[in-house]
């Protein structure tokens, strides 16, 4: 990305999510992180405690920053796409970027695995996880079930010329 955007004039990004079906989502964030602004990004709640999920200094939740590039123009237009295929850990990298000012977000629902794991000490020195928590983009707004995009579009070929690429490209065109 850095390369990308040093060597060129970017004036949008396009984060296809389409077909991700989760796992772990840190990775993910710090793959993109490039992209996110800093500070809170989402959070995990179970209506009684909020966890953000913090970028400070281009570090995504490890204390080990792996790349500290920003893009050059925080201002260029990010299009997030994502689709009924797109869960757990891609759809809390989805919620990172719902918020900001220059994201819209394109496709169709998402899967709906929006839980949190909550890790639960055992007397034994194990630990259990539940998923027993929800998220929340950076402006607190709840995901309980699936995403719904800014803009839905049915097109589900997930080529480079479908119709959920054609809309992005018009946008960010505008």
């Amino acid at each position: 990305m850095e390369k990308i955007d040093t060597e060129n004039t970017i004036t949008g990004w396009i984060v296809d999510l389409r077909g991700n079906g989760g796992g772990n989502m840190w990775p993910m964030l710090t793959g993109l992180n490039a992209l996110i602004e800093d500070g809170i990004v989402g959070y995990a709640t179970n209506g009684k405690f909020k966890e953000p999920w913090m970028s400070v200094n281009s570090k995504i939740y490890s204390k080990q920053a792996i790349n500290i590039y920003k893009i050059k123009n925080n201002k260029s237009k990010i299009a997030i796409l994502f689709d009924c295929n797109t869960g757990s850990g891609g759809e809390m990298t989805a919620v990172s970027f719902f918020g900001l000012h220059n994201v819209k977000s394109f496709g169709q629902k998402s899967a709906g695995y929006t839980t949190a794991n909550v890790t639960f000490p055992l007397s034994n020195g194990g630990q259990l996880l539940l998923a027993s928590a929800y998220i929340m983009d950076r402006t607190g707004k709840s995901y309980k079930s699936e995403l719904t995009p800014d803009v839905l579009v049915s097109d589900l070929s997930n080529t480079k010329n479908d119709k959920v690429v054609s809309t992005v490209i018009e946008w960010l065109s505008e």
